[in-house]
């Protein structure tokens, strides 16, 4: 099991590399930008700190499931991509290291509970059915308007007080773009 934890700290620090590195030419492209300066060298310490976690870290276990986004590095990215290009860059927060580990865990713990929820919802029972609620009562039939905004492709249509319907669709996209998996 150190093992397998010593390949999520070299895959994290590499990750977080890939964003100094785009922090390094951040900088070039504007100098005149101290937060891209303070955030490279903020990151290149982070990746220092993630290469020194004891083993028994039990937030390595957290993240363990992840795998890093190998594509080129975006600020835009995924999650951990987009924690990773805001470390360090504001000068009024001290960048903390710990902190940025308990982010991660906490975006590790959300993939974790969205794939856990898409597999419930993809499981079936042996005889090839879909399995039954037991909990409360059936929902209703979605109206025809809902069924139309669905296939259209426009799902957070169907549910303006779920704000969270479009941050899912993302998240998922994301998720299928860099191959994070359980």
């Amino acid at each position: 099991m150190g093992e397998h934890r010593m390949d999520v700290r070299e895959g994290l620090a590499n990750r977080i590399d890939s964003g100094a590195a785009w922090r390094t030419e951040q900088n070039r492209e504007h100098p005149e930008d101290e937060g891209n300066r303070r955030s490279r060298d903020a990151l290149m310490q982070l990746a220092g700190h993630v290469m020194t976690l004891s083993a028994s870290d039990q937030r390595l276990e957290a993240i363990a499931g992840m795998t890093f986004c190998e594509l080129a590095f975006s600020a835009d990215g995924d999650d951990v991509d987009q924690l990773i290009a805001r470390y360090g860059s504001n000068r009024r927060l001290q960048a903390d290291p710990d902190a940025f580990v308990r982010d991660l865990v906490g975006i590790a713990d959300r993939n974790a509970s969205v794939s856990r929820r898409g597999a419930q919802k993809n499981r079936v029972d042996e005889s090839g059915q879909q399995p039954t609620r037991v909990e409360g009562p059936a929902p209703a039939p979605p109206s025809q308007e809902r069924l139309e905004a669905w296939r259209s492709g426009h799902p957070g249509v169907l549910y303006p007080s779920r704000p969270w319907a479009s941050r899912r669709r993302k998240l998922e996209q994301d998720i299928f773009r860099c191959g994070i998996s359980q």
